[in-house]
């Protein structure tokens, strides 16, 4: 049976502003050393250790979030080196408002998690944030990455399509 699917998400091919942020405090971190290196009389001993701890942090988080992000979702997404799966949502668990925690759901036994952190990225809008999965057995066609983690494989939604119908339905409540 043919299903017609309304597009309501779909990953941007830029990257997120908060992603730039660490590159502006890696190079405060080296302005900060260049700064206490100046005067060589006077090396101020607090703002060099200042400047090497946040210049590792900046580096780490860099390398962790970032660059880990680029490689793992938004190359392959800029190559459309993603997965398709239809079907409906089975085992919906639905994080509480006001409370940090996840949505989770499965199509054909593929399980999709993800907690409302993402400006700009894979999926990221629970329910209790206005996100579009809201209810058990709702049609959808979903493309994802998945990203192998040593804790096990991780489905990153970079585009989301729901049943036209049910999307009306939604929209009326």
């Amino acid at each position: 049976m043919y299903k017609e699917y309304t597009e309501v998400f779909k990953m941007s091919n830029l990257i997120p502003v908060r992603y730039i942020i660490p590159f502006f405090f890696l190079f405060a971190s080296i302005y900060i050393i260049l700064i206490s290196y100046k005067n060589r009389l006077h090396i101020n001993i607090g703002l060099l250790i200042y400047g090497i701890g946040l210049m590792l942090l900046s580096v780490l988080y860099i390398y962790g979030e970032v660059y880990m992000n680029i490689r793992d979702v938004y190359i392959p997404y800029n190559k459309k080196d993603y997965k398709i799966i239809e079907g409906k949502v089975e085992n919906l668990h639905l994080g509480k408002k006001f409370k940090r925690g996840y949505d989770s759901f499965k199509v054909d036994n593929k399980k999709f998690s993800y907690e409302s952190i993402f400006l700009l990225g894979p999926y990221g809008r629970r329910a209790c944030d206005g996100g579009f999965i809201r209810k058990e057995g709702q049609h959808v066609k979903i493309y994802y990455i998945p990203i192998e983690y040593d804790e096990g494989v991780t489905n990153h939604i970079v585009g989301l399509f729901l049943d036209s119908d049910e999307l009306k339905n939604l929209k009326k409540k």
